[in-house]
């Protein structure tokens, strides 16, 4: 094989490769831009709860909403019980 066949195999084998590949500037570009997002997400991560601890929460909170409804209704209004103890306090 002469010497100009093999650097004209040699020149397509490398430019079939620069085909294939990116711009160094291009892969930090799209680094950079991919760290950013990353960085937002764990920003946006830490500043949340999990939707297994808001639906905890969330039931936790029904029933003392629950519990405190069921003593308001075997409650009286305090100016009431007052009205009466003063009644009795008169007999």
């Amino acid at each position: 094989m002469s010497k100009g066949k093999r650097l004209q195999e040699r020149v397509t084998e490398l430019e079939g490769k620069l085909a294939q590949s990116v711009p160094k500037t291009e892969l930090d570009a799209v680094r950079s831009n991919l760290q950013s997002k990353i960085t937002e997400l764990q920003r946006r991560l830490s500043e949340s709860v999990s939707k297994t601890t808001l639906d905890e929460t969330k039931k936790d909170l029904q029933a003392k909403i629950l519990g405190l409804e069921a003593n308001l209704r075997e409650s009286v209004p305090k100016s009431e019980a007052e009205a009466l103890r003063a009644k009795v306090n008169e007999l």
